[in-house]
């Protein structure tokens, strides 16, 4: 016998995409737990319309996890800083070596610092991605490959390329305490909000037409979570505000 108390109920709201990938990851695994939680038979609509919802929650979790994760644009720059200098390090070692192929290979990489300013330290940020374009781009003929072949080097001015790729497109990178999206995780959160928002109307119809108890507390149950995220998200523009203000 039903002991709940049927009261009028309807779905809360919140600004899905405001969210971080953080909040609006863990508000949707809250929400799957209210409702697994509940005695729903395998067949009723309710459980078989979340089954997608839960596939790609499996996937976006997989793409959160590998990609790399950034709090700002500086430790990107660190990493491409680190990269780079590493190589330079390695190449005036070179230079010196006595095996005449490296050597000139390394004179002849070290020779394209003569044409740029390649001083870092003192430089902009800005400046600095310019420069080292130019460095890089004129590393990146055919010969000048050949050279790094010949250092065994190869793979380490790719992996400076990547760094400096990373730290030009930083405003894509994901982090998780932030709402820097990479393409993948956008449409992924896109098709999650657009399934779970339908799931909650679905949620909201039962309730209300059909007096269905589980689907009733499920959705209480969530709502208590898109409240919370809701005021979170308002207190946070209200602090940005005031921030402005003064």
């Amino acid at each position: 016998m039903s002991t709940t108390e049927f009261t009028k109920i309807h779905r809360e709201s919140v600004n899905y995409p405001a969210l971080t990938n953080d909040s609006f990851y863990i508000l949707i695994s809250d929400s799957i737990k209210v409702a697994q939680q509940q005695n729903f038979a395998p067949e009723h609509v309710i459980p078989v319309a979340l089954a997608p919802i839960i596939e790609n929650m499996t996937t976006l979790n997989g793409v959160l996890s590998k990609e790399v994760n950034y709090s700002d644009r500086s430790e990107l720059d660190a990493q491409r800083d680190d990269d780079y200098a590493y190589l330079k390090v390695m190449l005036q070692s070179n230079a010196i070596n006595r095996d005449a192929a490296k050597k000139n290979a390394a004179i002849t990489l070290l020779s394209v610092f003569d044409t740029f300013d390649i001083n870092l330290d003192r430089l902009s940020l800005d400046a600095q991605t310019a420069q080292l374009d130019r460095v890089i781009a004129a590393w990146a003929t055919p010969e000048n490959k050949a050279h790094f072949e010949t250092l065994e080097l190869t793979a380490d001015v790719n992996r400076l390329e990547g760094s400096a790729g990373a730290f030009k497109n930083y405003n894509i990178e994901r982090t998780k305490n932030g709402n820097k999206q990479s393409p993948k995780v956008r449409d992924l959160r896109k098709a999650i909000q657009g399934d779970f928002v339908m799931w909650l109307n679905v949620l909201e119809g039962l309730s209300n037409l059909n007096k269905d108890e589980a689907c009733y507390n499920t959705l209480k149950g969530i709502n208590k979570y898109i409240i919370e995220q809701d005021a979170l998200l308002k207190a946070k523009a209200t602090r940005k505000a005031e921030e402005v203000s003064n």
